[in-house]
């Protein structure tokens, strides 16, 4: 230990009380060989790719404070308390100064341990990047908590209005009873919390979700990251990746997983010769710009309603990786279906009958925009891949409401209008990694939970 680098800093640590724990496993890669193709930070030789810096140089607001950030997440019945205790110790150390917990479902028995628990995380304690005093809020939601939220939510409030989102949001809250509805909910209450507390940026994640930052020495917490991000961007959406269980007995997902796939959003062929047009110029999409994490090119959405070209294409290397990525999957699909079969479900038949499609390549695609039909069955993600979103909490000039959650991945302003997105990639940019049914007993209590209203259901009929 002493000749550690950081041996001085947890004596201090040790000194003042502030807890620590060395991890020998986590999310360090096993290897790069014959991986570096998963990775868009690998360079093809199996080195750290040169994370490009700044476009903003001093004099451009980069003295200004670091944000104060805060996060948000629904918590399902049946989280174990150990789960929740990681999570939120594990975002403390991001820099993220206040984790709202909101408990789904909170006289369920099982949160009786939990609030025990978590009661020593309530308190502020220097548990933040440079001892940065963080706190945890834990929101009970109850009967009559839900009911007057519903009474203060935006969803309700302008049901009679003609913007779809609230119809739709309190159809599914009120008559489906969904889940998705009430995370909306949530997190629009912790929005107008967040920004009554004068927090610049809020994230929702679900509780088996983690940022991560891979160049820690440009983005040594979050704090770093959302600091850089330009001003006229109002939200930025992370890609996700999806953990691959390698054990069917994994006790601790965040100690024990360290294998993921890479988002089909961030596939590229590496050695990929860019598109030549018939004069010998290179396509406008394929020319050679200096890489900026923070470039127009990368908005995920357009403010005021507008709209990207519908006529422009991807690069080729990232066109030849989804195409590439699409074959590999229906030959997994093909693997797949027996077993589908075998077990009865019911598949998409939208995916059956474009599947069956013929898709003919003329001359003008160069057989690069018609990607083909997709596979039969799920064959790569098993779960979404549509990524996270953190917002601002406040966009606009002061005293407008904060922005508006869009089910469980976006937002838009409090007017309906489309808010600035940044899309974050390429090398160096954060991304969420997800821990989804990493542990095979909990995905079968999960099972057996979605069943039981759908037995009961068919049992009443």
């Amino acid at each position: 230990l002493d000749e550690w680098e950081f041996a001085e800093a947890l004596r201090c640590a040790e000194a003042n009380g502030v807890p620590w724990k060395r991890l020998d496993k986590g999310l360090k890669p096993k290897s790069i060989l014959d991986l570096v193709w998963l990775s868009p930070w690998h360079a093809p030789d199996g080195s750290l790719m040169q994370v490009p810096p700044t476009s903003r140089g001093a004099g451009s607001g980069t003295n200004r404070p670091l944000p104060r950030l805060c996060i948000t997440t629904l918590v399902r019945s049946g989280t174990r308390s150990h789960d929740i205790e990681s999570f939120v110790l594990l975002y403390h150390g991001l820099g993220f100064e206040r984790v709202d917990l909101y408990f789904d479902e909170a006289t369920d028995p099982t949160h009786d341990e939990t609030k025990r628990a978590i009661s020593s995380l309530l308190m502020p304690r220097p548990s933040g990047p440079n001892g940065l005093l963080c706190t945890a809020r834990a929101i009970w939601c109850t009967e009559d908590w839900w009911r007057q939220t519903r009474i203060n939510s935006r969803f309700y409030q302008r049901l009679d209005e003609p913007f779809k989102l609230y119809q739709e949001t309190v159809h599914a809250d009120s008559v489906l009873a969904d889940v998705r509805a009430r995370q909306m909910l949530a997190v629009e209450h912790a929005l107008f919390d967040a920004q009554a507390d004068r927090f610049q940026w809020l994230l929702h994640v679900d509780i088996n979700e983690v940022l991560f930052l891979p160049d820690d020495e440009r983005h040594p917490d979050a704090r770093a990251f959302f600091h850089e991000v330009p001003s006229h961007f109002s939200a930025v959406r992370f890609t996700n990746l999806e953990a691959v269980p390698e054990s069917l007995d994994i006790n601790d997902p965040l100690a024990e997983v360290n294998l993921f796939k890479l988002n089909v959003a961030l596939l590229e062929e590496l050695g990929c010769e860019p598109r030549m047009l018939a004069c010998g110029d290179v396509a406008p999409e394929d020319k050679e710009v200096p890489e900026n994490l923070f470039a127009r090119r990368n908005a995920d959405a357009l403010p005021d309603g507008q709209q990207k070209d519908p006529w422009a294409r991807l690069p080729r290397r990232e066109r030849h990786g989804r195409r590439r990525m699409l074959m590999l999957s229906r030959d997994i699909a093909e693997l797949r279906m027996p077993v589908l079969r075998a077990l009865g479900l019911e598949l998409n038949q939208g995916a059956a009958s474009a599947a069956n499609t013929k898709v003919v390549a003329d001359g003008w695609s160069d057989d690069e925009s018609c990607f083909g039909p997709p596979p039969c069955c799920p064959a790569y993600f098993n779960t979404g891949c549509g990524g996270k979103c953190a917002v601002r909490t406040q966009v606009g000039p002061r005293g407008e409401y904060p922005p508006i959650p869009v089910g469980s991945r976006g937002f838009v302003r409090d007017s309906g209008a489309t808010l600035f997105t940044l899309l974050c990639k390429g090398a160096g940019a954060p991304v969420i990694l997800h821990y989804a049914n990493c542990e095979f007993s909990k995905l079968q209590e999960i099972c057996t939970q979605e069943q039981q209203p759908q037995q009961q259901q068919q049992q009443q009929q």
